[in-house]
């Protein structure tokens, strides 16, 4: 099971997770006007850690863009979403992606504040 809104993906541990990110332009209201570009070569990462105050990473995955898109797909394997001991409470990390390891396209901003990965427990994995 996952779930994903504007600022946090909640997914349940050692589940697949595949979902789309895109950079909205937004005007002076707020409201989405379309989408900038991701060009072809470059390199878009979606990093999670315990807190950005933490330099180790739980999960990176990174996506070369193959063509001109206003959309990027990351798909996390169960390996992935497997992070640490088995969990009987969610657990809150905390998460950014970001364009050419120069350019963070999603992460903490002043509205919002930090974007949060919540790994659900799973109840079917005991060994």
């Amino acid at each position: 099971m996952y779930k994903i809104d504007e600022s946090t993906i909640k997914c349940t541990r050692g589940d697949k997770l595949i979902f789309d990110v895109k950079i909205p332009i937004k005007d002076e209201t707020g409201t989405i006007t379309g989408y900038e570009k991701f060009f072809k070569d470059d390199k878009v990462i979606f990093s999670v850690k315990e807190n950005f105050g933490n330099a180790d990473v739980v999960i990176r995955k990174e996506v070369i863009v193959p063509e001109d898109t206003d959309t990027i797909t990351f798909s996390l394997t169960k390996e992935d979403t497997t992070i640490g001991e088995l969990i009987s409470k969610p657990v809150t990390y905390q998460y950014d992606v970001s364009i050419n390891e120069d350019n963070t396209i999603i992460g903490y901003d002043d509205e919002s504040g930090p974007k949060y990965f919540i790994l659900y427990p799973e109840g079917s994995n005991d060994v």
